[in-house]
């Protein structure tokens, strides 16, 4: 027999256009749209959860749905999901692949440019050096579209020799990947404190720094500190990566985009088929 699917509990979070609730509800599936941390009783009838990468669950959420058989994630990152109290109740765990790294890597460059045409003079970026920190699909993308706008580039990876697109990339230090450029960006992994904040003291006057991972990789408090005792160098990012600061407008040379980088009208689309076909796919098991 193959498994059935009939409600589905979606994350207030997460969005879901109309289109993809018609292909669910075709499907088989009933949406229940509510936010997971407004659930105060225990729901027999929920058979699976979507969630996206803001959406916390833990064991005791997942303690509230007794059916719940499998999660499917909106997003790349599993962070801030228990999955020891997923494997305990055999629950699936499905994510989501790439879908908005090409937006993620095009908002970097439009920072870039838009930095450097608000400059007096205004300034043209063709070789201007770039320093990218975390070499993964996003930071290769950039490197990508970097390139082609005839920057200079140097990376900083865990890899100290990188084999990309028939050359050889060598990782350079922390230290002067951002002492030497005009432009850092920044794409190490998913909520983690991996960078010392000490680097930032490193930084050109007038560069630019562009932060788009999930959570700041450096220690907030260090990071603000910074962010409201300097004025020579400009720091932007998106909600992904300063959605945990409350006041961010309080904070000095840190301009922050009310929206998400990876977020656009064909990322959305891209998501949406990608947690469809997921859902398609653990309903073709047998059971």
């Amino acid at each position: 027999m193959k498994i059935k699917l009939n409600n589905f509990w979606v994350d207030g979070h997460v969005y879901l256009s109309t289109s993809a609730r018609t292909h669910l509800n075709e499907l088989g599936v009933n949406i229940v749209d509510r936010n997971f941390c407004d659930v105060q009783y225990v729901d027999y009838s929920v058979d699976g959860l979507i969630a996206t990468w803001n959406t916390k669950i833990t064991e005791s959420l997942i303690a509230k749905f007794p059916s719940v058989k499998v999660v499917f994630l909106r997003c790349t990152s599993d962070d801030n999901v228990d999955l020891i109290a997923l494997k305990k109740r055999n629950i699936k765990l499905f994510k989501i692949h790439s879908y908005g790294d090409n937006a993620t890597s095009e908002y970097v460059i439009s920072k870039i440019l838009f930095h450097s045409q608000g400059m007096n003079p205004r300034k043209e970026i063709s070789g201007k050096k770039l320093g990218i920190v975390g070499f993964g699909n996003v930071g290769r993308l950039v490197y990508n579209k970097a390139v082609a706008l005839g920057m200079n580039v140097i990376v900083h990876s865990r890899a100290p020799i990188i084999e990309y697109n028939d050359e050889t990339i060598f990782s350079r230090d922390l230290d002067r990947v951002f002492s030497e450029c005009d432009y850092v960006s920044i794409h190490t992994p998913s909520y983690t404190k991996c960078l010392p904040v000490e680097l930032l003291n490193n930084l050109k006057e007038k560069s630019l720094l562009i932060m788009t991972t999930l959570g700041i990789p450096f220690h907030t408090d260090d990071f603000i500190s910074f962010c409201n005792q300097q004025s020579s160098v400009d720091i932007v990012g998106d909600l992904c990566c300063f959605s945990e600061l409350s006041d961010i407008k309080e904070i000095r040379n840190l301009y922050v985009d009310d929206f998400y980088s990876a977020r656009t009208a064909e990322s959305i689309l891209r998501a949406e088929d990608e947690v469809i076909n997921n859902i398609m796919e653990y309903m073709k098991h047998d059971i």
